[in-house]
């Protein structure tokens, strides 16, 4: 308990292959309104904060029973749907929770524009990040990581995330030919395709890891890394690298909140879409000058220590919980 908030999370599952330590009363294993019915009415919380999404059926009546219960709950989400942003369907849907709910609750600042100006006085910011004071520390130099990694470049280009389409890793592969001498790409996720180990495979400027879910071994790679670039949709992979002091360099496309860190000229570079000639200039012109590099690099660390400092979150979700607990 801190702040004098106690908290109880609900969910259906944990993430597979967390490395993180559950640090709060967990109640886990539901997948029936009842049993979230259920753990509300045992709890009697002052506030219920719904991480739940209209594909989640069951939101809509639990949402009615907290309201027919006087039970005030915050919605904590991007506000509508980052990658289709423009759906009058799915805004109007959303629009119904922005109405509902007593507190709304965004990821980044960014996302105010996505919300009706008349629900403005309810709406807070929690700038969503990673609690970095869970790290491990790594005492090992880059140099030192790298042997240990077998990892033959001097300078490294680090993609780590899920491998989707909408990552766009192939633009990466591509760009890889095109980097400077003893300059490659390290690769860190799962969902790669057999086409996309074939192209690595066949490369002498790539490298893939695989998953990586050890809290040790994912740092030593950040730690070992120069930049970082998911060419596509980008998420909390960009705060992990900032925290190393990695500038980032992606693409124009629909990217998660966390894209808000990212200042294009300061602590990295957003390339036009699909541009793989631009994206490979970018990573060239990092890697490329000691001075350049670490003013981009001492940018990136600054803004990871102020404005996606896991204190700033925390305010953010202090600030929503007192406001509903101070309005009628």
């Amino acid at each position: 308990m801190k702040n004098g908030q106690k908290l109880v999370v609900a969910t259906n599952m944990l993430q597979e292959n967390s490395p993180h330590t559950v640090e709060f009363e967990l109640v886990e294993g539901l997948t029936q309104l009842s049993a979230y019915k259920s753990v509300i009415a045992k709890n009697m919380p002052a506030t219920v904060i719904l991480f739940l999404h209209i594909k989640d059926f069951f939101v809509w009546p639990l949402m009615y029973w907290m309201k027919r219960r006087q039970i005030k709950f915050i919605y904590w989400n991007h506000g509508v749907n980052l990658q289709t942003p423009n759906s009058v369907f799915k805004n109007f849907i959303y629009g119904i929770f922005h109405s509902a709910a007593d507190a709304l609750l965004l990821y980044s600042e960014n996302e105010k524009k996505f919300i009706a100006r008349r629900h403005w006085s309810k709406l807070f910011v929690a700038n969503n990040t990673i609690n970095f004071s869970s790290f491990p520390e790594i005492t090992q130099s880059s140099d030192q990581l790298r042997v240990k990694w077998k990892i033959p470049f001097d300078k490294v280009v680090l993609f780590v995330g899920r491998i989707e389409d909408e990552k766009r890793l192939d633009d990466l592969l591509a760009a890889a030919p095109k980097l400077a001498d003893n300059t490659g790409v390290v690769v860190v996720g799962g969902g790669l395709s057999e086409e996309q180990r074939q192209t690595i495979d066949a490369s002498d400027k790539l490298i893939y890891l695989g998953e990586i879910y050890d809290a040790v071994d994912i740092n030593q790679i950040y730690k070992l890394a120069d930049v970082f670039s998911i060419p596509g949709k980008v998420g909390l992979g960009l705060n992990h690298a900032f925290y190393w002091g990695l500038p980032v360099v992606t693409e124009d496309v629909l990217h998660s909140p966390e894209i808000v860190y990212l200042r294009a000229g300061e602590n990295g570079y957003i390339v036009p879409e699909g541009d793989v000639d631009s994206l490979a200039r970018r990573l060239n012109e990092l890697v490329g000058s000691d001075e350049v590099y670490r003013q981009f690099s001492d940018a990136a660390k600054r803004e990871i220590q102020t404005n996606s400092h896991i204190d700033v979150m925390c305010d953010g979700f202090l600030a929503a919980l007192n406001y509903c607990a101070t309005s009628h």
